[in-house]
């Protein structure tokens, strides 16, 4: 029998401070944020896809050199 396989949360930990931030730019409604979570998983996306857009240029400018 195949496992399917789980999709769930996991919980992170984020010093006080920067929660706080979080909670304060949750806090503008018109930045269309309803949660701190929703808040984290953008941040987390824009990160990733940054990372992976700056990796894939350094790639290409080294095959070009």
């Amino acid at each position: 029998m195949k496992h399917a396989k789980k999709c769930g949360w996991k919980t992170i930990q984020l010093p006080e401070d920067l929660l706080s931030v979080v909670d304060e730019m949750v806090s503008h409604q018109e930045l269309g944020y309803t949660s701190r979570s929703e808040f984290v998983k953008e941040a987390v996306r824009l990160r990733i896809e940054m990372q992976r857009n700056l990796h894939g240029r350094s790639k290409a400018a080294k095959r070009n050199r």
